[in-house]
């Protein structure tokens, strides 16, 4: 019988001891969710299912970061006071004719009605802003776009750019420099 089986099962053994110490190794340290439960929750409801575009300038909400998630692990944004912390992502802003145009959406709330505001800075000018309504687009909300005189700007060159989402549930921010010509 000896003769049959050879050294199979002690090289089988050699494999599966170490691998199953690093499966195990890898779950305690929460590198990996193999054994959890919420993650097929999240898979039936949608949550894992990217929501937005992949193009644009993305801020995450301040107390979302790496050294706070756990590897391998969605985390919801944080509840500040009694509004959801949302992304907001803004995916375009500058020039369109006699218009700077800026167009961005919120992800992580899906509502109509949130306030879009844009508002442009630049050392020694004067403020520009300008508002639109946000509605809801697939999984996500978007900001009507937010449409501001070129008129209005009174120098060229690099403006910082903030976009604020709020509604009565959520808010958000997003920061990029734009180029006014």
């Amino acid at each position: 019988m000896k003769r049959l089986l050879g050294s199979k099962p002690k090289v089988a053994a050699a494999v599966l001891v170490p691998l199953a110490a690093l499966v195990i190794g890898l779950e305690a340290t929460n590198a990996t969710n193999i054994f959890d439960n919420d993650t097929a929750n999240r898979e039936n409801t949608g949550q894992n299912q990217p929501n937005s575009p992949k193009t644009g300038s993305k801020t995450k909400p301040a107390s979302t970061t790496p050294k706070d998630t756990p590897a391998g692990r969605q985390t919801s944004p944080p509840i500040v006071g009694d509004k959801k912390q949302v992304e907001v992502t803004i995916t375009s802003a500058g020039r369109e004719n006699s218009e700077i145009v800026v167009r961005a959406y919120a992800s992580g709330v899906f509502e109509n009605g949130g306030s879009c505001t844009a508002a442009f800075t630049k050392g020694g000018a004067a403020a520009v802003s300008g508002q639109s309504t946000g509605f809801e687009n697939v999984s996500y909300t978007t900001c009507s776009p937010i449409r501001i005189a070129r008129s209005k700007f009174t120098s060229s060159g690099s403006w910082n750019l903030v976009v604020n989402y709020q509604s009565a549930t959520a808010e958000g921010r997003a920061e990029q420099i734009v180029e006014i010509n």
